[in-house]
Parts: C-alpha cells; sequence; structure tokens
C-alpha cells in the first residue's frame, strides 16, 4: 500500500513547531494531528533525509529503508489515522538494516502513542509462505528480532555470499583451463 506523502513545507515546519517528537537511535520521528485528513484511516508520512547523510544513492536508500520500515510497522501492530507523521533520517540509518530501523520506529510510535496495540487487523496476521512452492500455508510463525536474530542473518547472508562466489570462482578456473 503507498501511504499518503506529505509534500507541503507548511506541514513540515507545522511537525517541527508544535508536534510531538521522539528521537530514536536510526530516526527521530515527529508525530502532529493532522487538522483537515482527507482519510482519517491513514496517516500521512513525510521523510526527510539531508545531504549530510550521503550522495543520492544513498540517499535514496535511506529513503527506501524508511519506508518500508514504517510499512512493516504499520502491518504489525498498526498505527493510527489522521496524523502528519515526519520521520527525520539520523547517520546510523546510512549503515541500518530494514528490521533494525522498524523495531526503532516501533519505539518511537509506541513513545508517542500512536500505536494501536489492542486492536487487530488482518494485516496483522502471521502467514508462512512455503519456500518450496510458495504457495500459502495454515502455520503461523511468531517472528521477533533481537541482536542475535540480526547477527544470525548477517551470517547466513555471508555464507550464501561466499557460496555463490566460490561456485562463480570454480567456473571461471575451469573455463580457464578449457582454453
Amino acid at each position: 500500500m503507498k501511504y499518503p506523502a506529505v509534500c507541503e513545507n507548511k506541514l513540515f515546519s507545522a511537525a517541527y513547531s508544535k508536534g510531538k517528537k521522539h528521537t530514536g537511535r536510526y530516526a527521530v520521528v515527529y508525530a502532529l494531528r493532522d487538522r483537515y485528513p482527507k482519510n482519517t484511516a491513514v496517516s500521512r508520512l513525510g521523510l526527510t533525509v539531508t545531504k549530510k547523510r550521503g550522495g543520492a544513492v544513498v540517499r535514496n536508500r535511506i529513503k527506501r529503508v524508511l519506508r518500508e520500515a514504517y510499512r512493516a510497522v504499520d502491518t504489525k501492530y498498526g498505527v493510527k489515522g489522521g496524523y502528519i507523521i515526519i520521520i527525520v533520517a539520523r547517520d546510523a540509518a546510512a549503515k541500518a538494516k530494514t528490521p533494525v530501523v522498524a523495531a526503532d520506529l516501533a519505539t518511537s510510535f509506541d513513545a508517542l502513542g500512536l500505536l494501536l496495540r489492542g486492536e487487530t487487523s488482518s494485516s496483522d496476521a502471521d502467514v508462512k509462505i512455503s519456500e518450496n512452492t510458495g504457495e500459502k500455508t495454515d502455520e503461523t510463525v511468531h517472528f521477533s528480532v533481537n541482536e542475535s536474530t540480526i547477527s544470525d542473518l548477517d551470517k547466513i547472508s555471508s555464507e550464501n555470499t561466499r557460496d555463490v562466489e566460490e561456485a562463480d570462482g570454480a567456473d571461471g578456473s575451469n573455463k580457464a583451463k578449457e582454453q
């Protein structure tokens, strides 16, 4: 789902000056009640990534990670509608992975009172997709992210990368022998 964007400078300024603020490790979150919401079911999202964070490629990556982290938090916990939410990236966001940023945003949203913990929605359901067939199964998987989970995922990722590089190296050496 594409979330409505905040495009007007006056809304950014209003959120900075009048909104509630929470500072996390990867982002600063500002929240302000939208006075004239077009849709009270969703909040409008604004992202700020300054040139201090890096070049265009780095800034766009940070924006993608922040959008996906917001989407993950909204899917898992639900975010209250009718707010203007501004997320300002910090230096640490440049190298951060999406699950870590999502956990940080969830903490910030909880501190600002933006999470819908008590209510459940259909998007909150846990669904496992079978690795072989790609079909949905009836099994549910409860997933929580912590530092050990992230380090385990990084190890698996580096092992997979190493296996691919070794396979490429083996193919290259066979081609050299054939010539």
